[in-house]
């Protein structure tokens, strides 16, 4: 299996991370995610600077209330 972003071949019991596509339920405080989303699977260091980037654009009063 190779990371989606930087192409890289994963190894065997390496960290990776999955992404999907769905929706938000704030009642619940829960992430539904879709039944037709399949996993974007990429290695641990693209999906660490994703999270970098996705937590530097978070407005610090509202940073609570987004869950990843």
């Amino acid at each position: 299996m190779r990371c989606e972003m930087c192409t890289r071949r994963l190894g065997g019991r390496e960290i990776a991370h999955g992404i999907r596509y769905g929706v938000s339920d704030p009642e619940n405080d829960l992430f539904l995610p879709s039944k037709d989303s399949a996993y974007t699977v990429i290695c641990q260091t693209c999906g660490e600077s994703i999270l970098r980037q996705i937590y530097s654009r978070l407005n610090k009063s509202t940073s609570t209330k987004y869950h990843l």
